[in-house]
C-alpha cells in the first residue's frame, strides 16, 4: 500500500485505496460529522505502527476534476502540517467524505486535531 508515503518524523502518510480497506474501515470505524461532510477513522494494529493511511472521497456531481482534486490536496497538506508540527502518534486509517468541494483549512484542521484528540483517548483506554 505504499503509494504515495511522505515520511514526517518516522511517520509515513500513505493513500488509501482498494474496495476491501474502505469497506472495513467503514464498518469498524468511527464517525465524526463537520460541515463539509464527515470523517470516518480506525485505529490500526501495531504491525502498522507509525503509517497513516488517508483517503478522501468527493462524488463527480459536487465539482469538475480541477475542484475535487484540490479538495483533496487541501486535505493532505492539512493532515502533513499537523503531524510536522504536533506529531501524530499510532496508526490509523482516515477517509474523509466530503459533501462539497469548498473547503476551508482551518475546517479540516480541526477535525483532525480532533481525530488526534480521539484516537489518543481510546488508545489510553486500552493501556489501562
Amino acid at each position: 500500500m505504499p503509494v504515495n508515503s511522505l515520511n514526517n518524523r518516522g511517520i509515513n502518510v500513505r493513500t488509501l485505496s482498494g474496495k476491501r480497506k474502505f469497506t472495513e474501515i467503514f464498518q469498524k470505524g468511527k464517525k465524526l460529522f463537520f460541515d463539509s461532510g464527515y470523517v470516518v477513522f480506525l485505529t490500526l494494529s501495531e504491525k502498522n505502527q507509525g503509517a497513516i493511511y488517508l483517503g478522501t472521497i468527493v462524488r463527480k456531481k459536487l465539482g469538475n476534476a480541477v475542484e475535487r482534486n484540490r479538495a483533496r490536496r487541501i486535505i493532505r497538506e492539512t493532515l502533513r502540517n499537523i503531524i510536522r508540527t504536533e506529531g501524530g502518534k499510532g496508526a490509523f486509517a482516515i477517509i474523509f467524505i466530503l459533501n462539497k468541494v469548498e473547503i476551508d483549512s482551518m475546517e479540516i484542521k480541526k477535525v483532525i486535531q480532533r481525530v488526534f484528540s480521539d484516537i489518543s483517548s481510546h488508545s489510553g483506554e486500552k493501556a489501562n
